[in-house]
C-alpha cells in the first residue's frame, strides 16, 4: 500500500507492480485473482503500524502462535471506515475483479465486550451484543465496496445476521447447510467446506464432495441453484512452506477439480487413484515447475545426518516414507510445537499426502505371490535402517527428524509380519498364538480380532504421520473373515 506503507513489512511484500504482473499473468491465463482482506478479526498485523484502528491500543507485534487472536478493530470509529475506504480505493485499483474478500470469520469479541465505549455504543444503537455489531460493521463495509463497484464475499459467519444486501457471496467453510441457507435467502454462495488441502483427506474424500448435491437439487430452485457459484480448495499456510507447498496442493487439487468441472451424476470412483497419479508423475515429466516427486528423495537423504550411512541407508527410508502419510493441520496443531518460525523440514513434511505404493498394494489380488515379498520386505525394514538410530548424534537426528522415524520402523516391521501371518493362514489354515507360543489355541474370530487391533494402533500411534501400510493388510485381513 501507498496510502498506508507502514501495513507491510519494509523488506518482504508484493510491490504494486508485482501485484499488476501476477492479476495480468493470472489473466492471459483466464483465471482471476480476488483478494481476501480479513476484517475485523485476524487483524493483530494491521494494528502494528496503526493502532488506532484497534479496539485496544497494543501495542502490538507479529504472532508467533497460529490460532484465533483477540485483536480486533473498533466498529464504532468512523476513523475505522475513513481507513478502509482509502484503503479498499487503493486496492480495488489493483485487483480488478468485480469480487472482494472481506473475510469476517472468527472474530474472537472478549474485546469488544470488554471496552466501556464499544459496549455504550451497542446500547445506543439497541444492539443486542458482538453479532449485531459486526452485522452493522459488515454493511458498512459493503457500501464502501459498492462504491467501488465490487461484490463482497464474506465467510459464513457474515450470514449470522441478515443486514447485508442480497448481491453479495457467502462462503461456506465452516458447514455445507449454511451454502443451502445462503442460497434460500437469495445470497450467492461458494462452498469451501469438505475441500481444506492443509487438512489432507484421502483423494476420494474431496471427490465424494460436490457443490451441488444430487439430494440439494430437488429442495432448491432453478434460481437458487445458479446462486452457488462453485467451490473453492483452499490451502492455508500454517503447515506449509516454499519446499512443502507442492506436495500439499497435488495431486488432490486433481480430484477436487474433476469434481467442480463436472454434474454430480458423474461419479467414477474405482478410476480416481489410477488418474490421480497418472497425472501426478506427468505434472512431473512436463516439468511444470511442480517439485514434490523429483525433489522427494534428495529431502529424505537430508534426514540422514551420517554421510558414510547416506547412500545405503537412503533404499530403506524410502521404502518407509512411501507407506506413510502426513497427519493434516489438526493432527500437527495439537503436538503444540510449531510456531510461525518453525522450519518445516521433517519427515511428516517430506511425505506425500497420499501414498501411491499403497495403492498399488490394494490392487493386487490378494493371492498374489508379491504380497509376500512386500509384506517380508516391510517386516525387515527396522532391521535395515537400524544403524540409522546408533550413534553420538543421535539426539540432533532426532530433532531434525520431527517425528519418531525409529518407532515407525518398528511398526512398518510388525505389519508386515501380520500380514506374512496372514498369508500363512491363508495358505494352511493354521495360525500361531505369540503369547502361549501353541498352534491353534485360539478361535479363528479372536486371532482375527486381535489382529486387526493391532493394525488400528500401529496405524496411529506416531504422532502426525499415518502408516498407510496397515491398510493393504487390513484389506488382507477382511478377506480371511469372509472366507471363515
Amino acid at each position: 500500500s501507498l496510502v498506508y506503507p507502514l501495513l507491510h513489512d519494509r523488506k518482504d511484500y508484493f510491490s504494486q507492480k508485482d501485484i499488476r504482473y501476477l492479476v495480468d499473468y493470472a489473466a492471459q491465463r483466464r483465471i482471476r485473482l480476488i483478494p481476501e482482506f480479513d476484517i475485523p478479526g485476524h487483524t493483530t498485523t494491521w494494528f502494528i503500524g496503526y493502532p488506532d484502528l484497534a479496539t485496544e491500543r497494543g501495542p502490538y507485534e507479529i504472532a508467533t502462535h497460529w490460532g484465533i487472536m483477540k485483536a480486533t478493530m473498533d466498529p464504532t470509529k468512523e476513523s475505522t471506515y475513513t481507513f478502509i475506504d482509502k484503503f479498499f480505493e487503493e486496492m480495488t485499483q489493483l485487483f480488478p475483479d468485480s469480487y472482494f474478500h472481506i473475510g469476517g470469520d472468527e472474530v474472537e469479541g472478549s474485546q469488544w465486550r470488554e471496552s466501556l465505549s464499544i459496549r455504550n455504543f451497542t446500547r445506543e444503537h439497541n444492539m443486542a451484543g458482538n453479532q449485531d455489531l459486526q452485522a452493522y460493521f459488515n454493511k458498512r463495509i459493503q457500501k464502501i465496496l459498492k462504491k467501488y463497484g465490487r461484490v463482497m464475499i464474506g465467510w459464513e459467519e457474515i450470514l449470522e445476521n441478515l443486514v447485508i444486501d442480497r448481491d453479495a457471496a457467502i462462503q461456506s467453510w465452516k458447514s455445507r447447510q449454511s451454502l443451502v441457507d445462503a442460497v434460500q435467502k437469495g445470497y450467492q454462495a461458494l462452498l469451501s467446506h469438505s475441500y481444506y488441502l492443509d487438512h489432507i483427506n484421502t483423494a476420494l474424500t474431496y471427490y465424494r464432495v460436490d457443490p451441488i448435491h444430487d439430494h440439494e437439487l430437488k429442495m432448491l430452485s432453478k434460481d437458487q441453484q445458479k446462486r452457488i457459484l462453485g467451490g473453492e480448495a483452499c490451502m492455508w499456510s500454517e503447515f506449509v512452506s516454499n519446499e512443502t507447498v507442492d506436495s500439499r496442493i497435488w495431486p488432490h487439487t486433481l480430484p477436487i477439480a474433476e469434481r467442480f468441472w463436472s454434474p454430480p451424476s458423474t461419479i467414477d470412483l474405482r478410476s480416481v487413484h489410477e488418474r490421480l497419479f497418472r497425472m501426478n508423475h506427468l505434472l512431473d515429466k512436463m516439468q511444470t515447475g511442480v517439485t514434490h516427486l523429483s525433489s522427494y528423495k534428495s529431502r529424505l537423504q537430508d534426514l540422514i545426518i551420517d554421510t558414510d550411512k547416506k547412500k545405503d541407508l537412503l533404499h530403506p527410508l524410502v521404502i518407509l516414507a512411501d507407506v506413510c502419510e502426513p497427519g493434516g493441520i489438526n493432527d500437527r496443531a495439537k503436538t503444540g510445537k510449531y510456531k510461525t518460525n518453525t522450519p518445516l523440514t521433517t519427515f511428516a513434511d517430506i511425505l506425500q499426502t497420499e501414498s501411491e505404493q499403497v495403492w498399488k498394494v490394494q490392487q493386487l489380488s490378494i493371492d498374489d505371490p508379491k504380497l509376500a515379498e512386500i509384506f517380508k520386505t516391510w517386516s525387515l525394514i527396522y532391521v535395515r535402517l537400524r544403524t540409522l538410530f546408533d550413534g553420538n548424534e543421535i539426539h540432533k537426528s532426532r530433532k531434525l527428524w520431527g517425528q519418531d522415524i525409529e518407532k515407525l520402523s518398528k511398526n512398518l516391521a510388525h505389519v508386515g509380519q501380520i500380514g506374512l501371518k496372514i498369508l500363512e493362514y491363508s495358505g494352511n489354515k493354521t495360525f500361531k498364538d505369540e503369547k502361549a507360543n501353541s498352534t491353534n489355541s485360539w478361535k479363528l474370530s479372536e486371532w482375527i480380532s486381535n489382529q486387526r487391533a493391532a493394525l488400528d494402533d500401529l496405524e496411529n500411534n506416531v504422532a502426525e504421520v499415518r502408516l498407510a501400510a496397515a491398510r493393504p493388510v487390513r484389506r488382507l485381513l477382511d478377506s480371511v473373515k469372509t472366507a471363515s
